[in-house]
């Protein structure tokens, strides 16, 4: 599988692309060199299908022969501010992309990973579980790893800005040649790829400003009836307190229904990248409350709220948050349809970022709104849209 690597050097440059293959013939600077200097050989952050890994002790890429490759990070050196209760490790397990058959059949990330830590900070979220550090097993050699190494906020800064924005997109191997546009994976809903709801109202997240005054988010969006039909790629910095990274809503004139229907409300993400330590979802995020909610004409009250029913998400790919069957008290005509996307970096140092796609179909949310109005998401050659 192929691996993004960016090395930490005085002078900053993008991603490096090597074979998972190859991890072991990369160059080691640990027993070499104590600082940062012109030389491959010390890992600023690592990229495998958008899961940026970075600000870890070691990392460790193992290829398993069959496509997917193992990712070991580490963090347990005590000079870099890691005790026995606050050490973690990862081991993310990443396959090729498939078609994945609880979204419909669209093509989609698979992953899952185990966490080591004696940390309570850690919990089990989505394809997640939790152990105790001395737990671990299985642990690459040695000789494996590849070592972080600390730099200045200034030329942690320089290496963040120098590299490009890679996605869970561009990891097309195994996929089928008509679902690939100029490397990329196409948008699935487009290709009837998704799990049609029935009776419902669609809107879709575009990159139109919709100020919310509700909620400061580092995007407010509108909710509309149609995509916009280009991608706007946007990413926002996740601190340990959590950030309201995304909120979208409706215009004045939807959902235009006084008596939202008792049923199951959904709004699909799109994570294009995201730090390996940070969790996203429709719920709450450190001291941030994602949610599904109905909303005054004026955007200036959540007058109810629901969260997803899923744990958050931790993984790029679609993800479909659902509320479940919930009901909601009578309201006005007038009253708006909103939809609230935290995430957190729970654990780690500093912030981290998540990039986040919109305007295309697969950036949906939808509930099951009467039929029969304008933009009702309705049959059209047989498959919706």
């Amino acid at each position: 599988m192929r691996v993004l690597i960016q090395w930490a050097r005085q002078s900053p440059r993008d991603w490096d692309a090597v074979d998972s293959a190859d991890w072991a013939a990369l160059p080691n600077q640990k027993g070499q060199a104590a600082a940062v200097n012109a030389q491959a050989g010390w890992v600023n952050a690592v990229n495998v299908q958008g899961m940026v890994f970075e600000g870890f002790d070691r990392i460790a890429v193992i290829d398993n022969g069959d496509g997917s490759v193992d990712v070991w990070c580490v963090n347990d050196d005590a000079s870099a501010g890691w005790d026995a209760s606050t050490r973690y490790m990862r081991h993310v397990q990443i396959r090729p992309l498939r078609a994945d058959a609880a979204m419909g059949g669209a093509i989609n990330t698979d992953m899952n990973q185990t966490i080591y830590s004696d940390d309570p900070v850690f919990v089990e979220v989505e394809s997640t579980v939790v152990r105790p550090w001395g737990a671990a097993s299985g642990l690459p050699d040695a000789s494996m790893y590849r070592h972080g190494i600390m730099l200045t906020d200034a030329l942690y800064a320089a290496h963040v800005a120098s590299r490009s924005q890679r996605t869970w997109r561009e990891w097309t191997g195994g996929v089928d040649a008509g679902l690939i546009v100029d490397g990329r994976v196409v948008q699935q809903r487009r290709s009837g790829r998704y799990v049609v709801p029935d009776g419902t109202k669609t809107f879709y997240a575009n990159d139109v400003a919709l100020p919310n005054g509700i909620h400061a988010a580092d995007f407010e969006f509108e909710l509309g009836s149609i995509p916009a039909g280009a991608s706007v790629i946007e990413s926002a910095n996740v601190g340990s307190n959590g950030s309201m990274v995304l909120v979208g809503t409706t215009l004045g004139s939807e959902p235009n229904n006084a008596a939202w229907p008792t049923g199951t409300y959904r709004c699909q993400i799109d994570v294009l990248a995201i730090n390996s330590d940070v969790t996203i979802g429709l719920l709450t995020q450190g001291t941030v409350n994602g949610h599904f909610a109905r909303v005054d004409s004026a955007l200036t009250t959540d007058l109810e709220t629901k969260t997803q029913v899923e744990s958050a998400f931790t993984f790029t790919g679609l993800k479909l948050a659902t509320t479940g069957s919930v009901s909601w008290a009578s309201g006005s005509v007038n009253d708006r349809y909103e939809v609230a996307i935290a995430a957190v970096r729970a654990s780690g140092h500093g912030n981290a970022t998540v990039t986040l796609e919109v305007g295309e179909s697969d950036d949906f949310t939808d509930g099951p709104w009467p039929s029969g109005v304008a933009n009702e998401n309705p049959p059209m050659f047989g498959a919706n849209f």
